[in-house]
């Protein structure tokens, strides 16, 4: 297990500073100003310049110069842009039209960076989405909507796409899979029958999701796992665990993540990938 960087340690108390205006600003009955000024903190490349630092060295045990990616949930497109500057050609996918604006202008002159504007599924059609006002909690998954209905200002009408689609467009096998859709991971998953290199997918203790997506990766290819807790970019396990290790050791994790999989036999990688005609 690597050791944490000085950033790492330090963000939640650099959250902390960041954001309590935004909460000052709701408390007072302010929310569309608290939500503006939220918005416009996650989008500020300056406040993010370390953390893409860490990321970076993070994220180049999966990603090389010339390797495809896909950022399934890319959001407003900081890990997008560490796979970029680590050489890849990224596939961004993101359903929003507040953080596609984003993209477009981010990625405006980075020929690396295709902007896909629709959701991730097990499906290809459209999908009601429910949008927050925070931008990243905004989901398709009905379950999480049903569950947190404070949580959304409105709904709006998605196009939707599977990763097997995504994928028989692409020259080449992707390598990396980021997955980050609030609470649709498992469904994303149910819509790839190849496997790939390495994926990641967020995790939500207290829900069925991340067992559901482990076991669809068990269907498609012999993955080892490890978990990174929270923002920590830093693993839980020195050595890549099998499935069943790391469900147990998730009965046990109350703390929100990432998990990671690792497939061992990349044998197929790419001969057995479909093709757009």
């Amino acid at each position: 297990m690597t050791n944490q960087s000085w950033y790492v340690t330090l963000k939640p108390a650099i959250d902390t500073a960041l954001y309590w205006p935004g909460a000052i600003l709701k408390r007072i009955g302010l929310q569309k100003v608290a939500a503006r000024y939220c918005f416009m903190l996650a989008n500020h490349s300056a406040l993010n310049l370390f953390g893409k630092k860490t990321m970076t060295q993070f994220y180049s045990r999966f990603v090389s110069p010339g390797d495809i990616v896909i950022d399934a949930g890319a959001n407003v497109g900081h890990k997008a842009e560490v796979f970029a500057g680590l050489g890849a050609r990224v596939v961004a996918i993101e359903p929003q039209p507040r953080c596609v604006r984003r993209l477009q202008e981010r990625f405006a002159r980075n020929p690396l960076v295709t902007i896909i504007r629709k959701a991730v599924s097990d499906y290809s059609g459209t999908a009601t989405m429910y949008i927050s006002k925070a931008h990243t909690l905004s989901t398709i998954s009905g379950e999480r909507a049903a569950n947190n209905p404070q949580f959304w200002a409105a709904t709006i009408a998605v196009d939707v796409v599977t990763l097997d689609a995504i994928i028989a467009a692409l020259p080449a096998a992707p390598v990396f899979c980021k997955i980050d859709v609030e609470g649709h991971e498992d469904k994303v998953l149910c819509g790839l029958h190849y496997p790939i290199r390495a994926i990641s997918f967020e995790y939500t203790p207290g829900t069925d999701i991340a067992a559901n997506a482990i076991a669809r990766l068990a269907q498609l290819g012999d993955y080892r796992f490890n978990f990174s807790r929270g923002e920590s970019l830093d693993f839980d396990f020195d050595q890549w665990v099998d499935a069943i290790t790391l469900k147990r050791h998730l009965l046990h994790c109350p703390e929100y993540g990432d998990i990671y999989a690792r497939l061992e036999n990349r044998l197929n990688d790419t001969s057995i990938l479909p093709r757009a005609a």
